[in-house]
């Protein structure tokens, strides 16, 4: 009790911002054993879901939460009905188990209890989302578009622990300057005396998070990358999407209302929902200028007109993060229902 009472201090200098993390750190849970051996399993793999199956019987905590969240995002209310294990494995998929249920070890490790948390549960979703899009928009980059997600999930693991242990850093960063990602880092020294890429790797390393994904949580930020190997391109082109993804996300979050009832008319929304193409063109001229100033060099041919794609799939890029939100149990405003004219 009495080393809580140190690290809860009112002291907010970074120098005990720092402390309290790193207490943080040291004290964080490990990730469930069923996820480590799920992270380590080849979805490409002949017996994956007999695989995943064995893993989720042996912690029935995951079992009743992957046939709820089956369930909550089931079209049908009959077959909701009728869910059971195996068949909530066959609806989900393969290619989106290892997602969901990471996605859920990481809720419990870091449930949403401030607004500044929820926000940021919604940045990491989302981010996961465009990333994924991003990468079957680009099938002959040859990414892995779940491991993306995963990694794209995880992105930002550094910032939910300053934010769960040292609940004022969200406003003394957010008073501090302009945050983008191009000035996040810089922010959050100042008033932490860290950063969340450094946090986040310390988390990876701690919850023996596989190195694909360790390596882009520690780099994602980074703007100068190797690409001398085959390695390093592929690396540097999933970092590259990442930020790509991170950049639109935080636009978006910036764009859009968050309460439908003090909603105002706005230049994006109004230009999506009149799917008025020129000033989609326009938005897109201004938002690739923002989001590529701040992340590696994607290939040309991959550049071209991808800003715009994004924006004319806003709709079912909110449609998405709206049903992981609901599977998840968050409560809030969806944000697709935004975007339909009434």
């Amino acid at each position: 009790m009495q080393v809580e009472k140190v690290f809860m201090s009112t002291d907010s200098s970074p120098v005990m911002h720092l402390r309290a993390i790193t207490h943080k750190l040291a004290t964080l849970p490990l990730l469930p054993t069923v996820v480590s051996r799920l992270l380590a399993l080849s979805p490409e793999s002949d017996n994956y879901l007999d695989e995943v199956y064995r893993l989720a019987q042996q912690d029935p905590t995951f079992s009743i939460r992957l046939i709820q969240y089956a369930k909550v995002t089931s079209s049908s209310a009959q077959a909701a009905e009728k869910m059971n294990l195996k068949n909530a494995l066959a609806r989900l998929g393969t290619r989106k188990i290892a997602s969901i249920i990471t996605t859920m070890s990481f809720m419990d490790s870091f449930s949403p209890h401030s607004q500044s948390d929820k926000n940021l549960w919604v940045h990491s979703v989302m981010v996961a989302v465009i990333s994924r899009r991003l990468a079957t928009l680009m099938p002959d980059m040859d990414i892995d578009s779940e491991l993306l997600y995963i990694s794209a999930l995880l992105h930002d693991i550094g910032r939910f622990v300053i934010f769960q242990f040292i609940p004022d850093a969200p406003s003394e960063i957010e008073h501090t300057g302009v945050v983008t990602p191009n000035t996040l880092l810089n922010l959050e020294t100042t008033v932490s005396g860290t950063d969340h890429v450094q946090i986040g790797k310390e988390v990876c390393d701690r919850w023996d998070v596989p190195k694909s994904i360790t390596d882009i949580v520690s780099l994602h930020h980074s703007i100068e990358l190797p690409t001398e190997t085959v390695a390093e391109r592929q690396l540097a082109n999933k970092i590259c999407l990442i930020q790509i993804a991170d950049g639109y996300s935080m636009f978006l979050m910036n764009n859009l209302p968050v309460n439908e009832e003090t909603e105002e008319e706005n230049a994006f929304l109004t230009a999506i929902l009149e799917h008025d193409l020129q000033k989609i063109d326009e938005i897109a001229d201004e938002l690739e200028i923002l989001i590529t100033s701040c992340c590696s060099c994607l290939p040309t041919k991959h550049k071209v007109g991808l800003i715009k794609r994004l924006i004319l799939e806003t709709h079912s890029i909110f449609a998405e993060v709206d049903d992981l939100l609901a599977g998840l149990g968050f409560g809030f405003q969806r944000f697709s229902s935004r975007l339909i004219k009434q």
